[in-house]
């Protein structure tokens, strides 16, 4: 016997909200948007606030997105995308972190995509907003594992300038003097504004 469409949306829902749990470990900003924006879906009636589900989404995707972009992963000769252009960031990373990951590339666009359609979709219908919700997140924990199994990624306690909110930062090598010599740690800066921070002494500045 079928499942109700009901009983089938409370499952998959069910289902969401696990799959956010495991990325609220790797990403908790992201996961609270999404979360505020799968309980926006359980309240929703309307084609305006399916709209809305599509919107909360691509503004997911963004925050995503600049979490794990860095300027480095741009291509030589290519513009460094914008803070809002969540497909480059998201290709870019990518494509810097395995030459074979062309197929997740493809999904995470079309998702995206997804999302923008749903925004701007004046039949926007419950059963879409469901699926731009799942293929989100599925999408973003599946980036995430080849995110943390590549040994390119590096831990940061920031992927926004807390003075700027730029997003271009760089971690350079830094040389702490002291009474009996000196020694390296490393150093966050943002090349937009100048603020920095020394990760192994927690001091934070403005060049």
């Amino acid at each position: 016997m079928a499942a109700s469409p009901d009983r089938f949306e409370h499952s998959v829902s069910t289902a969401i909200v696990a799959l956010l749990n495991e990325l609220a470990t790797y990403n908790t900003v992201v996961a609270n948007k999404l979360s505020l924006t799968v309980t926006q879906f359980s309240k929703a009636r309307s084609v305006q606030e399916y709209q809305q589900i599509g919107i909360g989404v691509r503004d997911s995707w963004i925050e995503f997105a600049q979490s794990i972009f860095r300027p480095e992963f741009c291509p030589a000769g290519q513009q460094a995308p914008g803070p809002a252009d969540a497909k480059k960031m998201v290709e870019y990373t990518l494509r810097s972190l395995d030459h074979k990951s062309g197929y997740l590339v493809l999904s995470s666009n079309r998702v995206y995509a997804l999302a923008n359609e749903l925004q701007h979709d004046l039949g926007a219908t419950r059963e879409s907003a469901l699926w731009c919700l799942c293929s989100t997140v599925l999408n973003m924990l599946l980036i995430l594992d080849l995110v943390v199994r590549s040994r390119v990624k590096v831990k940061r306690p920031y992927y926004k300038c807390p003075n700027c909110g730029g997003i271009s930062l760089e971690t350079k090598e830094h040389w702490e003097v002291e009474y009996d010599g000196a020694w390296k740690c490393d150093k966050l800066i943002c090349t937009d504004c100048g603020w920095y921070y020394i990760e192994d002494l927690g001091v934070t500045g403005i060049e």
